[in-house]
């Protein structure tokens, strides 16, 4: 009968173990933040729950069970302290069970059951008195004197925090006696001697600055805000509180962070500012609650509950303060029991039954981790080839998208310079056609006007050669002179002879003078550091532009004065054009649907060059700077002048 309890004890053990590793493998999948140690570490607890006794564990798995569950959970923290204690004994090991001991009465007082707290130090202490370790007792001493003071027998706890202090400095410990200093430097303020705490606590900081990093800087921190409180220094409080919270948090003491918002929530109830006092109740209790902090929590309920009350909002205030009633209730009812009766008992139960099953336990254990290193061995494989999988699905879809974007890009740069060259083409296209036009009409309206008059002069003088009409014969003349006119003016319209022989600047004065000869403008043209002409693309394109330029001022600007700068630097030509006329907004010459802005653009990109344009809407004044790159040409030591 015994057998087959075994063997379905071992079977449930060894089902809640795989479960275990199935629920921590699908957590790591699926990005859970946990490391190797907690796999263990739930693993090993959940044989724990499923009765797995003491001596199935080495004292090592144990102690390290206990340290990392205490911070997570003070009831699971106390169970591997218990297991602890258990086997120390069982191997007859007076150090570790002095040491099991200590670990269940820091579990109690985390709990706030501070006498089964002292009981447990009280054990420890006889132990360690019995071992002749002074060390060990010292620590104890401080740990007895930390919860006198909690039950608020002060007179003993200050008693055996010198009892502490004394072995510590004998001992020529300074990292211990600052924890020691720190400890009555918190007594005194509860005894209401704020300087003296003061004084203690600034002895232990010259102690803890000495030795960087030390651990305990975070309570001494805490009892300078507590002693601030007391007096009533509320700004003090809070800032020494913050610091001690965020020393709590790097060093992932969730008891201490607790704590300090427990007192940050009290100093800011002080200050009136209840809306930021029940953040900081509010983070408490779930702390609290998810760490088994019972009687820490009690507090936090009730100062949430006051709060609520103080903030006028009733409904709150009573749900709080009935949750907080409740939770006191329970805890008192339990602490009505005999726990060193009850925890004696458990002691006595558990130790028998492991003398009866001692042998098997083992076996089973050994087999069960064996089991667990093969599943651990198994899930990694898995975890690693998974990984790989995912890594090579995102390598290859990055890739693809990269590709595709590329291409899409490409596509869309290419598509915007066709259709910027089409546009260009059109814009040539239409100026040229526009061209034709406009030199058909000055052939038409001017030349052919000109033409027919000539030839009715030429037919009077023709009909009537033996009368010599001197009038017919002054008036052709007159149509021959104005004939040739036309014809300079078509052919400067057409291609300027002055830009083909002298140049740009000369071409450009020229323009300027017929345009000033209208005196509804006035031009004035300026170079600076011409030393020689340039090829004849360059000048015709910047001949072309500021024709442009020029034709639009006229038109639309309303100016009286345009200036023309050319200035000739070493590789590069410049031209400054600038009007006081009204401006525009440059933005719309993109949007433009005529073909002036695009012939400028088709022209400049002929030459390499670039042009910038300073002009607002409803400001007079308008600059337009064109930059073109030159080349060494056959005219370069050609001189010209304007």
């Amino acid at each position: 009968m015994l057998h087959s309890l075994s063997r379905y004890k071992f079977t449930v053990c060894l089902c809640l173990f795989v479960i275990m590793q199935v629920f921590v493998w699908a957590r790591l999948s699926y990005g859970a933040h946990s490391n190797d140690d907690s796999i263990l570490i739930e693993s090993k607890l959940a044989l724990l729950n499923s009765g797995m006794h003491a001596s199935e564990l080495s004292l090592e798995e144990l102690e390290q069970m206990h340290k990392q569950l205490r911070e997570k959970r003070l009831d699971y923290g106390l169970k591997a302290a218990s297991l602890f204690l258990d086997k120390a004994y069982y191997l007859n090991d007076s150090i570790n069970m002095a040491k099991g001991y200590h670990y269940k009465a820091v579990a109690f007082s985390r709990a706030g059951d501070y006498d089964a707290a002292l009981k447990n130090h009280l054990n420890a202490l006889n132990l360690r008195e019995a071992l002749g370790d002074n060390k060990e007792m010292a620590g104890i001493y401080n740990n007895i004197g930390i919860l006198y003071e909690k039950l608020n027998q002060f007179e003993k706890s200050l008693e055996f925090y010198e009892k502490s202090l004394s072995i510590y400095e004998e001992l020529e410990n300074d990292k211990v006696i600052a924890l020691v200093l720190t400890n009555m430097g918190g007594l005194y303020g509860s005894m209401g001697l704020i300087n003296e705490g003061h004084a203690v606590l600034e002895k232990a900081r010259e102690k803890i600055e000495y030795w960087e990093g030390h651990p305990v800087l975070a309570s001494n921190l805490q009892n300078v805000a507590i002693l601030y409180f007391r007096e009533q220094d509320y700004e003090n409080a809070k800032k020494y509180h913050r610091k001690a919270m965020q020393l709590y948090e790097n060093e992932n003491d969730l008891y201490g962070y607790t704590y300090s918002n427990y007192h940050l929530g009290k100093t800011y109830y002080k200050t009136g500012d209840y809306i930021q006092a029940n953040a900081f109740f509010k983070e408490g209790i779930e702390i609290a609650k998810e760490s088994g902090q019972a009687h820490l929590r009690i507090k936090l309920l009730e100062q949430k509950a006051l709060c609520y009350a103080s903030m006028e909002v009733y409904n709150q205030a009573f749900e709080y303060q009935l949750a907080f009633s409740n939770l006191r209730d329970s805890l008192l009812g339990e602490e009505a029991m005999d726990k060193v009766a009850f925890y004696q008992a458990l002691y006595e139960s558990e130790k028998k039954e492991s003398q009866i099953s001692q042998l098997k336990k083992e076996r089973e254990l050994k087999e069960l981790l064996l089991e667990q290193q093969t599943l651990e061995l198994s899930q990694s494989k898995l975890t690693n080839t998974v990984l790989l999988f995912l890594l090579v699905i995102v390598l290859l879809g990055g890739f693809i998208i990269v590709n595709h974007y590329r291409n899409k890009r490409r596509d869309q740069l290419l598509r915007q310079s066709v259709e910027s060259q089409k546009a260009q083409v059109q814009a040539i296209i239409k100026t040229q056609e526009n061209e034709r036009m406009r030199f058909a009409k000055d052939l038409h309206d001017g030349l052919g006007q000109l033409l027919t008059a000539l030839k009715i002069n030429c037919t009077n003088i023709i009909q009537a050669p033996d009368k010599p009409n001197s009038s017919a014969i002054e008036n052709a003349s007159t149509i021959i002179k104005d004939m040739d006119q036309e014809i300079r003016n078509i052919s400067f319209n057409i291609m300027p002879q002055i830009l083909v022989r002298k140049g740009i600047c000369p071409a450009i004065s020229e323009l300027a003078a017929r345009i000033n000869s209208s005196r509804n403008l006035r031009i004035d043209v300026t170079e600076y550091g011409f030393t020689h002409r340039f090829e004849a693309s360059v000048e015709i394109a910047v001949y072309r532009i500021i024709q442009e330029l020029v034709n639009n001022i006229i038109k639309y600007s309303g100016a009286h004065n345009v200036n023309i700068y050319f200035t000739q630097h070493e590789g590069e030509l410049n031209v400054h054009v600038e009007d006081d006329g009204m401006g525009f907004d440059t933005a719309l010459l993109k949007q433009s649907k005529g073909s002036g802005w695009k012939n400028i653009c088709s022209r400049l990109k002929y030459v390499d060059g670039n042009i910038s344009i300073d002009s607002r809407p409803y400001r007079k004044n308008s600059t337009v700077i064109i930059d073109i790159p030159l080349k060494k040409n056959k005219y370069e030591h050609q001189p010209v002048s304007c």
